[in-house]
């Protein structure tokens, strides 16, 4: 269970310079984009409050935002109710209470250094251009650990900092080696030093990317927020008629 700590510091980072409103009684960050799009919002569910992205020239949340943003914390029921979902997200995090060491026998887990180099470039060049975009791990990030089998760089997981206390997450896997708990055990040691820093450890997937959400689940994440990114024609009349008025 993530402490009230954790929720605060997790809180402090998505809301910071929003604007708060109360929709039907729900706290309700709002957010204004210009590269959303005008036909496109997106909402982030956290269990106690909402982040709303809209496009530049809302003025007021038109009704049918209003209870989008009113439904509660429950994936079965949102999937049901928000329509034209462009994309769907996972946002995870985990409780050092939560934590658990994961080994994979004949691996090795370390952190690596400029020496690794070769070995990374080798392994990046292995996998798809799709694979390396998602999983966005890349050998000048701050924290990079990897997983040696048969003296092979099979996994590698690396963290960006997100304000003071997050360490976002990413994992990359040789597709040869997949589904042997490689990549499991990878972010589980990078997990344990996020820890030992004070950082929270933070872990997004695509909600259609079921293998990336189970690792997470595996290792004691706990799913924290829903995001869903949808078409809406009421964002776009609003901007419209804003735009009417205004000429």
């Amino acid at each position: 269970m993530i402490s009230t700590d954790y929720r605060e510091k997790i809180k402090e980072f998505w809301i910071k310079g929003l604007k708060l409103k109360k929709v039907n009684g729900i706290k309700t960050y709002i957010k204004i984009s210009k590269d959303i799009g005008e036909n496109t919002c997106q909402i982030m569910f956290f269990k106690d409050f909402r982040i709303l992205t809209i496009p530049a020239g809302i003025e007021e949340i038109p009704v049918q935002l209003r209870k989008a943003v009113s439904q509660s914390f429950d994936e079965k029921k949102l999937d049901e109710t928000i329509k034209n979902i462009e994309e769907k997200r996972y946002i995870m995090y985990l409780s050092p209470e939560a934590y658990k060491l994961i080994e994979v026998e004949g691996a090795e887990l370390k952190k690596l250094s400029e020496s690794d180099r070769t070995a990374f470039n080798d392994l990046k060049a292995r996998t798809s251009e799709k694979d390396n975009e998602t999983s966005f791990v890349e050998m000048d990030h701050p924290v990079v650990f990897g997983c040696l089998f048969d003296n092979k760089l099979v996994a590698v997981s690396s963290n960006l900092n997100w304000g003071e206390y997050i360490a976002d997450i990413g994992i990359l896997t040789d597709s040869n080696y997949r589904k042997k708990g490689f990549g499991k055990a990878t972010v589980n040691a990078l997990c344990a030093w996020n820890i030992e820093q004070g950082k929270i450890n933070q872990y997004r997937c695509e909600a259609e990317n079921v293998n990336s959400f189970r690792i997470a689940r595996n290792l004691g994440f706990e799913l924290t927020a829903l995001v869903y990114r949808f078409k809406t024609e009421v964002a776009k009349n609003t901007v419209e008629k804003n735009k009417r008025r205004d000429g």
